[in-house]
């Protein structure tokens, strides 16, 4: 699965997440979310615990996104 399947999930389900996790952070990976957090270390931290270096989303689920920066952690 593919970084840009994942960021098409969350656009296709955006409302709906935005009702189960509001103000949270949701980890997605292969079209599954992985789980909330409260920050986005926790988030980070349990990406990380799963699936090692490997390409992931974490979203904070907020009306008026920030500006947001895309990394990779090698």
């Amino acid at each position: 699965m593919t970084f840009e399947k994942d960021l098409e999930f969350y656009k296709e389900n955006k409302q709906k997440f935005m009702q189960e996790y509001p103000n949270m952070f949701i980890l997605i990976k292969d079209k599954n979310v992985h789980g909330s957090f409260s920050n986005f270390q926790d988030a980070h931290k349990r990406a990380l615990e799963l699936f090692g270096v490997e390409d992931v989303l974490i979203i904070q689920m907020v009306e008026q996104q920030p500006l947001n920066f895309l990394a990779s952690v090698a």
